[in-house]
């Protein structure tokens, strides 16, 4: 709020008024830091803190800080006792820990899209193993005979192995390819409304691992059986 309104002099001592034109003055007795009020992807906003007494309509509430050493929960019958002491028709309510005010005020509404999104990925990541496990059976099956020739010719296991992972590694590196080029160019927008650092390399390199271990998990089985085949079966079957 300095920064926006008392760019060039002193806020402290200046007097504004409250409530509009028809408002009460006050004055400017400190500067507090900048902060988040409303949710924690905001930008700061002007605020002005005002005293209770200070208020044109102390109806609307006032809130509290106080600080304590230990489990805060243990001041809480202390502090409805001081009000009752200071104002009897002052009423003492919602006492709450700052965890819990910001777990469920600031970050509530993020939280809840964060646990969708991991929701999501999750199901993504199910759906690429079953996805995955089902195109390189099913490709094994067609080549089968392919498999077989290779194998009567003198090909080993682990030569079909590994002609079985560099076909199921080829898929999955396309995907891989296109799924970052996407994360790139959409990842500022989630940054925007998460507050965090966009185009993390750490964040698209370990994602990526990920999905490619998982990947090679969903490509091994279907590759073993493949390199297990009998080729004198699968040209008999052919």
């Amino acid at each position: 709020m300095v920064r926006r309104y008392w760019t060039n002099r002193e806020a402290i001592g200046t007097t504004v008024k409250l409530g509009g034109a028809g408002g009460f003055p006050a004055e400017v007795i400190g500067v507090a830091k900048d902060g988040k009020y409303g949710n924690i992807a905001e930008s700061p906003q002007p605020v002005i803190y005002v005293p209770l007494s200070q208020k044109n309509n102390p109806s609307l509430g006032m809130t509290m800080v106080v600080r304590v050493a230990g489990d805060p929960t243990s001041v809480a019958d202390p502090i409805r006792a001081e009000a009752r002491r200071l104002d009897a028709d002052l009423p003492a309510f919602n006492i709450r820990s700052f965890r819990n005010v910001f777990d469920l005020v600031a970050l509530g509404q993020q939280s809840l899209v964060a646990q969708m999104m991991v929701f999501v990925g999750l199901l993504a990541v199910v759906l690429t193993v079953v996805g995955l496990y089902g195109v390189i059976a099913h490709l094994t099956v067609l080549r089968a005979r392919e498999i077989g020739i290779r194998m009567a010719l003198g090909a080993n296991r682990p030569a079909v192995l590994s002609m079985v992972l560099a076909q199921a590694a080829g898929m999955v590196g396309t995907g891989l390819a296109v799924g970052a080029g996407l994360a790139f160019g959409l990842m500022p927008a989630f940054a925007f409304a998460f507050d965090f650092a966009p185009r993390d390399a750490t964040v698209l390199a370990a994602v990526s691992f990920g999905v490619a271990a998982t990947a090679f998990m969903a490509s091994w089985l279907p590759a073993r059986r493949a390199a297990a085949l009998n080729p004198i079966v699968a040209l008999r079957e052919d």
